[in-house]
Order: C-alpha cells, then sequence, then structure tokens
C-alpha cells in the first residue's frame, strides 16, 4: 500500500472514532461535551441583521414555543428578528415578518402559508403538526411593530 491509501484508511477509521467521543463526556473535566460547548459557544458571535441587539449565542437561544422551529427553519431567509436582512432574504426578497402588512394577515393565512409554502418558500405541514407550525405563527406575532 502507498502511504496515500494508508492515510485516508486512518482518516477514515478516526473520523467515526471522533464522532463518539464527541458524544461521550470529556474525561479530564468530567463535563458533559454538550455543556462544554455551549460555554465555548458562549463567546461566540451570531449572524443577525444590522438592526438586531444580540450579540453572542448565548443571548440567542430559544425559550418560546415555536421559536425552535423558527430558528431552524425560518431564520435561514427571514433572521432571527424576521427583518429578512439575510443573505438568502435578500436574494429571495422574503417579506419583512415584523411589517405591518404581514402582521395584519389573520393567524390562519400565515399557518396556511407556513404549511403550504408560498412563491420560494417550501411547505412545513409535512414535517411539522398543525400545533407546532400554530406556535411558529404565535412566535412570528412577537416580530410586530411598535411604530
Amino acid at each position: 500500500m502507498d502511504l496515500f491509501r494508508i492515510r485516508r484508511i486512518t482518516q477514515l477509521l478516526l473520523f467515526p472514532f471522533l464522532i463518539a467521543a464527541a458524544a461521550g463526556a470529556d474525561s479530564r473535566s468530567g463535563k458533559d461535551v454538550t455543556t462544554a460547548s455551549r460555554e465555548v459557544q458562549a463567546e461566540i458571535p451570531v449572524y443577525r441583521s444590522p438592526d438586531a441587539r444580540a450579540t453572542s449565542w448565548r443571548d440567542t437561544q430559544a425559550t418560546e414555543p415555536g421559536e425552535n422551529i423558527f430558528r431552524a427553519k425560518c431564520a435561514v431567509c427571514h433572521g432571527l428578528d424576521g427583518a429578512g436582512h439575510t443573505p438568502n432574504g435578500k436574494k429571495l426578497r422574503v417579506p419583512d415578518l415584523r411589517s405591518k402588512k404581514i402582521q395584519n394577515h389573520a393567524d390562519d393565512e400565515l399557518l396556511d402559508i407556513v404549511t403550504n409554502g408560498k412563491g420560494e418558500m417550501p411547505p412545513f405541514g409535512k414535517k411539522y403538526s398543525a400545533e407546532k407550525l400554530q406556535e411558529v405563527v404565535a412566535y412570528v406575532r412577537h416580530f410586530r411593530q411598535t411604530n
């Protein structure tokens, strides 16, 4: 075997081992790896639109029903603050979820859009229950502008 193949086999065998080790506890400190990674992530800046105020991962942890789904699926385009000032949001020209135009829609209308999709927005009705999607709609209501 040549050196390249030996290195490649070593990499292929080492990768699953590292994944398995990361899933367990850190043997030196006794801390769960998840807890340790949160401590590290606490100071990692996150992308938000220019008018958002949170500056670290800790400031952006989900606390309300629907927020986790929003962060995982919607914030990629709409941003954590719903403004749509993300690269994907600008490219797809997503609406500002804080605007009166969006906030004036009835909950049923917003639920229909989230469930069935609209334009470039994918449908989420097959992935999540109606109850979970209603929680997302309720979370979107928190973006209502005070102006």
